[in-house]
């Protein structure tokens, strides 16, 4: 691997780790659940007080583990039924500048770095085939890089898991 995917997978991995326990697990996973609930409504779920979840969420909103509270939006329901996965091979030369105009395609909704097969994978979604298609071919003109596109299913979407959470559910 060179020396740039080195230093940006590098950077990805060694992330300040925030030591967390049970009852900050629970918190989490709460509120991956539904994050309109109330301090009052937690702290009944997780046996503890209410001035306890408040801080400790601002303790996690502070030590940047909660970033923001979003919406879990169903793309179906809005039309995009379609869900793309493009494997993308970059030569090391070109990886930053690939990687930097791959996130800001607003069609992309994800991306990772990753290892094996291949260097980039990218999640986009689709309203139709024209759509799906025009997207590909987005993509396929991108200098230098070398790309395996997968119309996908999804089986399963949602947050993983908030290990430790389960201890708080009564």
């Amino acid at each position: 691997m060179n020396k740039k995917k080195e230093n940006s997978l590098e950077t990805a991995v060694n992330v300040k780790k925030i030591k967390l326990d049970d009852l900050d697990n629970g918190i989490l996973e709460e509120l991956k659940a539904n994050c309109k609930q109330t301090w009052r409504e937690l702290a009944k779920k997780l046996g503890v007080s209410p001035v306890t979840i408040m801080n400790r969420t601002k303790a996690l909103e502070k030590n940047g583990v909660i970033n923001g509270y979003t919406a879990r939006v169903d793309y179906n329901k809005m039309g995009f039924e379609l869900l793309g996965l493009v494997g993308i091979t970059a030569p090391g030369t070109v990886y930053e500048k690939i990687a930097e105009d791959l996130i800001r395609l607003p069609e992309i909704d994800s991306a990772y770095a990753t290892t094996g097969d291949y260097d980039i994978i990218a999640v986009f979604r689709a309203k139709d085939k024209d759509e799906f298609y025009r997207t590909v071919q987005k993509l396929y003109r991108m200098a230098e890089i070398h790309t395996k596109t997968y119309f996908a299913v999804a089986l399963k979407e949602g947050y993983f898991p908030i290990p430790g959470a389960q201890e708080f559910k009564l």
